[in-house]
């Protein structure tokens, strides 16, 4: 038993194909034409009429067909391997069993995406196997078998609670032990190491007023004040913008306005607090036109 798909070109010159099973010895994959009268055809060409679904001939003689009527004589045949002289061209029939319509393939299953139904089966493959062969239930039940969901929970529960060692994202208050005051590595910097290190290098200014009467107050406690004054009397009482926790030093510096009297000129700084101090200054000509003043302290 043979089965074969052909290609034929119908009367309209469309291309159809039609699978066979069919008795014939040897089958060639080739085109068939159309049955047609007074048409040639050449040996080994195979003639397929759609009246004669489960019939088909092949030419066993070159030659041309007759008219309608001697096409009917053709397709009155019944006997398989009947050789019949349809004008000067001769023709041998075959009878085929079935001709498998289309809607015969929808008990079939596609290549691609099939969708199965019923029970289908597979292979079982080995229990090492990882790869995108079906895994069967047997498989699967095999699988579970070796399968230990505590330690697996133990494994996923870390992965929640630990950070991986590449770039960690970390969450919460995470801590770190602090470098020591000189490192300049890649070890983490805690606020305890910045402020340390702040305190010792007194970078940082932490408060400051920029006005001609204020203030730089810094990390490590340092505090730098300065003013001007234009008073030119004795006893000038100055506060100062913020008050010290220790005073350092206080120094003032007289603007002159205009030529001094010389030994009757004096200018000096007394009653030095952490709040004020006091600025004292005389001129018998009264040459003073007031004083500049700068303090130091924590």
């Amino acid at each position: 038993m043979r089965k074969g798909k052909f290609k034929f070109t119908n009367k309209n010159g469309a291309e159809e194909q039609v699978a066979l099973e069919t008795l014939l010895d040897q089958i060639v994959d080739s085109p068939i034409r159309a049955l047609m009268p007074n048409t040639k055809y050449r040996k080994g060409e195979m003639i397929f009429d759609k009246k004669r679904p489960l019939c088909f001939w092949v030419c066993v003689y070159t030659g041309m067909t007759g008219d309608e009527s001697s096409l009917n004589v053709l397709k009155e045949i019944e006997s398989y391997g009947t050789v019949v002289e349809c004008g000067t061209a001769m023709f041998i029939t075959h009878i085929t069993l079935y001709i498998p319509t289309m809607k015969m393939f929808d008990a079939y299953a596609k290549l691609e995406s099939p969708h199965l139904t019923g029970t289908p089966t597979a292979p079982t493959a080995s229990s090492d196997t990882n790869t995108t062969q079906i895994a069967t239930t047997e498989f699967v039940k095999t699988a579970l078998a070796t399968f230990n969901l505590v330690e697996y929970l133990k494994i996923a529960d870390a992965q929640r609670t630990y950070a991986p060692l590449n770039s960690p994202r970390l969450t919460g208050k995470p801590v770190a032990p602090t470098p020591n005051d000189i490192s300049e590595d890649t070890s983490i910097a805690t606020t305890e190491w910045v402020k340390r290190v702040i305190n010792i290098s007194g970078g940082g200014i932490v408060a400051a007023n920029l006005n001609q009467n204020g203030y730089v107050k810094f990390a490590n406690g340092l505090i730098l004040q300065w003013g001007t004054s234009s008073e030119t009397l004795r006893d000038k009482t100055v506060t100062y913008p913020l008050p010290f926790g220790q005073l350092y030093s206080v120094v003032g510096v007289p603007k002159s306005k205009s030529v001094l009297s010389g030994s009757n000129s004096n200018f000096g700084i007394k009653a030095q607090t952490n709040i004020n101090f006091i600025a004292n200054m005389y001129d018998n000509g009264n040459g003073y036109g007031g004083f500049n003043w700068c303090a130091v302290g924590r």
